[in-house]
């Protein structure tokens, strides 16, 4: 297939890289000064390519009940296996877009859907690309139960629609990062689908309360991989790390693995350790 970007439109059915959070409101005060240091460093994987190679005939997607966003084809053809992986607060799926395919999966093709925008609490209430509002970034927050729930339904309808188009559920994988990996947690652990494995970077399992009641009988064979920097503020290593210890209790086989000195953001070894995920649970047909 030759190199390039082009943007050829195309159906999907069903409703992202690397923030929390990109656009914040400049204010002088102290304390939202504070807040907005914090959002600003939600979006440092945005802006720090990891990977630099050009894109491969990236194509916008239109997403039946579930907004926009972009697909990037597998380097092999055809493809015979899919990532959906959505973005953290604030950011879109296309700049996550050149860092797939992972170099261990040339047969996978990437999935990168939109949030569509809506206010955010910890944004002072202002309007940005989000899965679900996101009230605090601690573990006692408040939490939207409403907006997880229908993001959850948002994310089946895509899977559904890789499924009609003929990828297996067990060659289907979804992640995500920050909030977008919270949603892939909340998703992987609730659906009856029998998915190839869950991926959630610099992510939290959200709603700990209602589980393991809320898991489906299917995700008890499902596997996990969590990846988390130790010198991560935003979401920190051990709310990451409490996470998959809950996940574990419950019998879920989770892999965590933790970056020392990485920051909330990604990293060329998280990037390898994925890709060898994704190899074990998606090989080569």
């Amino acid at each position: 297939m030759q190199q390039g970007v082009s943007t050829r439109a195309h159906r999907l059915s069903g409703s992202s890289t690397s923030c929390l959070f990109v656009g914040v409101v400049a204010v002088t005060t102290g304390a939202f000064s504070c807040r907005q240091f914090l959002l600003n460093a939600l979006s440092r994987p945005a802006r720090r390519r990891l990977v630099t190679k050009p894109t491969l005939d990236m194509s916008t997607v239109a997403t039946f009940g579930g907004g926009n966003g972009v697909t990037v084809p597998s380097r092999e053809s055809p493809s015979t296996a899919v990532m959906i992986f959505l973005h953290g607060l604030g950011d879109s799926g296309v700049n996550w877009a050149p860092t797939f395919p992972l170099p261990p999966t040339p047969y996978m093709e990437t999935v990168l859907p939109n949030a569509d925008d809506q206010p955010v609490t910890i944004n002072n209430g202002f309007r940005s690309p989000s899965w679900f509002d996101l009230r605090g970034l601690d573990e006692d927050a408040d939490e939207d139960e409403d907006g997880i729930d229908r993001a959850v339904g948002r994310i089946d309808r895509i899977v559904e629609n890789q499924v009609r188009l003929g990828v297996p559920e067990h060659r289907i994988v979804v992640g995500g990062f920050s909030q977008g990996g919270a949603l892939a947690l909340s998703y992987g652990l609730r659906t009856e689908r029998k998915l190839a494995g869950i991926v959630a970077l610099s992510a939290w399992l959200p709603l700990r309360g209602k589980y393991p009641a809320a898991c489906s009988h299917a995700s008890k064979d499902l596997d996990i991989f969590m990846g988390h920097g130790t010198a991560d503020q935003v979401i920190t290593h051990s709310y990451a790390r409490k996470s998959a210890d809950l996940l574990q209790q419950m019998g879920r086989k989770v892999s965590f693995h933790s970056y020392p000195g990485l920051t909330h953001s990604a990293s060329a070894a998280e990037l390898d350790d994925w890709g060898s995920f994704l190899s074990r649970v998606v090989p080569r047909e």
